[in-house]
């Protein structure tokens, strides 16, 4: 399993906006299509969102399957209790279907 951490992909140590989110959803979603098994790692993160999170890991529970995350993508938040309940958060309100119809328009109306 290859480790990628935040800062490397989104070019900042601060994860606040939903668009930044996108990038990394468009990262993990690039690799789990060739079938990798990815560690996104908080590790130098000084500041993030629950926009930031839901935006990246919301929207990658609303395109796959609780199993396949749970098998191919791991998520270091390096001990942060803070990046431990927004991402917590993210992933229960992008698992909740209700949410996901909710959401589809906002996310497809951001540009990356």
């Amino acid at each position: 399993m290859s480790t990628y951490r935040i800062t490397d992909i989104i070019d900042s140590n601060v994860a606040i906006s939903p668009k930044k989110g996108l990038r990394v959803f468009d990262f993990v979603q690039q690799e789990l299509q060739k079938g990798n098994n990815v560690t996104i790692s908080f590790e130098g993160v000084t500041n993030c969102t629950s926009a930031f999170c839901n935006s990246f890991i919301g929207k990658l529970f609303m395109t796959h399957s609780v199993e396949i995350l749970n098998s191919n993508l791991s998520i270091d938040t390096v001990g942060n209790t803070r990046w431990q309940s927004k991402v917590e958060s993210a992933t229960t309100l992008g698992s909740n279907k209700r949410v996901q119809d909710s959401l589809k328009d906002s996310y497809s109306s951001l540009s990356v």
